[in-house]
């Protein structure tokens, strides 16, 4: 294939694949975030982001457990809640 004659094929498959995706991104995300899992979701990923920037694994739980975060789901709307320690 030409080269583009190739990039116009995966600009449409792209676009294909957003606009196919693009309804259930939103659900996905409201999914990720609700319910009794929107936290431990959340802290998952903040975990995992500051050990891949090196921090320990232990120190990285001790400090998000000081933030207390928490994530609360209404009507459409999550809400992270961060409570900076004393």
């Amino acid at each position: 294939m030409k080269g583009g004659v190739y990039r116009m094929l995966t600009f449409c498959l792209r676009r294909y694949n957003l606009i196919r995706t693009g309804g259930n991104f939103r659900q996905w995300v409201e999914d990720f975030l609700s319910g009794s899992i929107g936290t431990e979701n959340l802290t998952g990923l903040l975990r995992e982001r500051f050990m891949a920037d090196g921090f320990e694994e232990s120190l990285v739980r001790e400090e998000l457990d000081k933030l207390a975060i928490r994530v609360r789901h209404e009507k459409g709307h999550a809400a992270i809640i961060l409570r900076h320690p004393e």
